[in-house]
């Protein structure tokens, strides 16, 4: 049962947000996993992206991975969900799509060990599939038993005793200690992180879709625009970058101390 103490009536997120944060998750993990081959290895696991149809770019992507990339790709997915379950009690794509992921009987941040047992399970609900695409039906089946599940629960959920919920921010007291450079700087590196990784992929497409030189062009302005516009979606949706939000920075109104998203456009925020 659930605990009975809880002051807010427990909204368990529909399987509509799930899927879209997963999706945003794979987008974002894809992106890092393979700068990361691109910077330590100095190779990418999409060799072959720029050289395919678009359909196949967007819904095959995994085809053009070696065996070894999508192990080693599978074991950090689950190390790095595991990680931000059991100390956030959410993903990128969680935490943006307003919900988050608790222990079903006490409405708390998992354990490791839940988040462990969660995150393996959902990986292995994909292995059958490597080896036919006929076993694709199990995703799909799992989607139709959480849609009509009471908790909106995959059998994952179920298997790790943990529930998805609606995300409400808790009221927090005034807190007056200013954020040190130190955790700026790191907030700093992993949004340009994000901001290049989003780029490199709206390039592939690009030189999939124009000539070289349109390419470049577009390249050029998105390099310039996009940190504006992501940084302030994420400041009046979020009161933060998502490096900020990682390093437990929230910018407020300078005479309010409000959450930026409450404060009127005309007032200056912070860190």
């Amino acid at each position: 049962m659930l605990d009975t103490k809880m002051d807010t009536k427990v909204n368990y997120a529909k399987v509509t947000k799930r899927v879209a944060a997963c999706v945003v998750d794979q987008m974002i993990f894809y992106l890092i996993f393979g700068l990361l081959l691109l910077f330590t290895l100095n190779r990418s696991p999409y060799a072959d992206l720029s050289n395919a149809d678009l359909f196949d770019a967007i819904f095959s992507y995994t085809t053009f991975m070696s065996v070894q990339d999508e192990v080693l790709g599978a074991l950090m997915s689950t190390v790095l969900e595991a990680l931000m379950i059991t100390k956030l009690g959410w993903t990128p794509g969680k935490f943006l799509c307003g919900i988050c992921i608790k222990d079903a009987n006490k409405i708390k941040n998992a354990t490791l060990m839940q988040a462990v047992i969660r995150s393996s399970f959902k990986v292995f609900l994909w292995v059958p599939s490597y080896i036919s695409e006929w076993f694709l039906v199990l995703p799909i089946l799992a989607l139709l038993l959480a849609i009509f599940d009471q908790r909106k629960q995959f059998f994952y959920d179920k298997i790790a005793k943990t529930v998805v919920i609606d995300y409400k921010p808790e009221k927090h007291h005034l807190n007056l200690n200013y954020v040190g450079i130190t955790r700026r700087v790191v907030a700093y590196i992993i949004d340009r992180f994000i901001i290049t990784g989003i780029s490199l992929v709206f390039f592939y497409f690009a030189e999939m879709t124009f000539d070289p030189v349109r390419a470049e062009l577009l390249d050029t302005c998105l390099s310039f625009l996009l940190p504006i516009v992501f940084g302030v979606y994420m400041i009046r949706r979020f009161s933060g970058t998502p490096g900020q939000l990682l390093c437990s920075i929230h910018k407020r109104c300078k005479y309010t101390w409000k959450y930026y998203p409450n404060a009127s456009s005309n007032q200056m925020c912070f860190v």
